[in-house]
């Protein structure tokens, strides 16, 4: 799917968000569509089929995040999972600090789950 204008223009607005956030385009987040040079470590946010895709994308494996219908859908989870991934890199809101845990409230076996579905042999 080749995204519209009217799309094309709301992941410019992501990545300019991400950027104001304090992330790096390029470094910690990444968007298909919007030029970049990328690192093998990213968050990454791209168009499949019928929506969109958020991926954590470590030496050149994907590992789906998340999945929408719209860019508004995907876009806080896509911008959290940046921030996580350049928190410990001194960048955007969680530099220098712990990020949020993620997997609060959930037992084991839901975060064992969680990890499988993202794609970790476990």
């Amino acid at each position: 799917m080749e995204p519209t204008p009217e799309v094309l223009a709301e992941l410019e607005a992501l990545r300019d968000e991400g950027v104001r956030r304090g992330l790096s385009y390029g470094l910690d987040f990444a968007i298909a569509y919007v030029p970049a040079t990328m690192s093998s470590e990213v968050v990454l946010l791209t168009v499949d089929g019928a929506g969109f895709v958020v991926y954590y994308r470590d030496m050149g494996q994907n590992r789906e995040l998340a999945r929408g219908a719209t860019v508004a859908d995907v876009a806080e989870r896509f911008l959290e999972e940046a921030a996580r991934l350049a928190g410990p890199r001194g960048r955007g809101p969680y530099a220098g600090q712990e990020p949020p845990n993620e997997f609060e409230g959930m037992t084991r076996e839901q975060v064992i789950e969680e990890y499988r579905r993202r794609g970790f042999a476990i």
